[in-house]
């Protein structure tokens, strides 16, 4: 999330629908503490990123971790980047 009300409130939404429809269940939740505003066509790039740090320094819970984007147009995106076997 960078910041917009908006954005924050359209992720409060989908992520009570996805937890009604039991389709990530008791998934744990993390947001990113630092806000890395705006980097437009770059977002994909920098939040698989995120990711990937966040699950190398051990932030993250073992497992797949799903990204979500939407954008000012209204699109919106998901992306699942599962975890390779050990």
């Amino acid at each position: 999330l960078n910041g917009d009300q908006y954005r924050a409130i359209d992720w409060s939404y989908a992520l009570v629908r996805l937890r009604k429809e039991s389709l990530i269940g008791d998934s744990p939740l993390y947001l990113p503490a630092t806000i890395f505003g705006e980097v437009g066509a770059a977002t994909g790039a920098v939040t698989i990123c995120l990711a990937a740090i966040a699950n190398q320094r051990r932030y993250l819970s073992p497992g797949d971790t799903i990204l979500w984007h939407s954008a000012d147009n209204g699109t919106r995106s998901a992306l699942c980047l599962a975890t390779a076997p050990a």
